[in-house]
């Protein structure tokens, strides 16, 4: 991500947060857009792959989720077990990590 790409990124999150919910939508949109192209080897692509819309992302869980997460590793002990680990690990918040990404 570029530095105007994050740097919009940012702004949008913010925005998000503060709007009403009719245009919660285009700013939902538009970060999409942003994190996609991320996601690609070639980010000029985002426009022509196919779009997800019908499973749109929960951002109100999202951020519920992230609150959650941040609390629990915020846990005393949490950072020593972890680094006491001599393999790699993957953490699944809950029973099945339902953000959606």
């Amino acid at each position: 991500m570029s530095p105007a790409e994050r740097a919009r990124f940012l702004l949008l999150r913010e925005k998000r947060r503060k709007v009403a919910r009719a245009d919660r939508q285009r700013i939902n949109e538009e970060l999409t857009t942003i994190e996609e192209r991320g996601e690609l080897h070639d980010p000029d692509q985002v426009t022509v792959i196919p779009r997800y819309d019908e499973f749109p992302a929960n951002y109100e869980l999202n951020t519920a989720m992230n609150e959650d997460w941040g609390r629990f590793l915020q846990q005393a002990g949490f950072e020593a077990s972890i680094s006491r680990l001599d393999m790699p690990a993957l953490i699944v918040h809950a029973e099945g990590d339902p953000r959606p990404m």
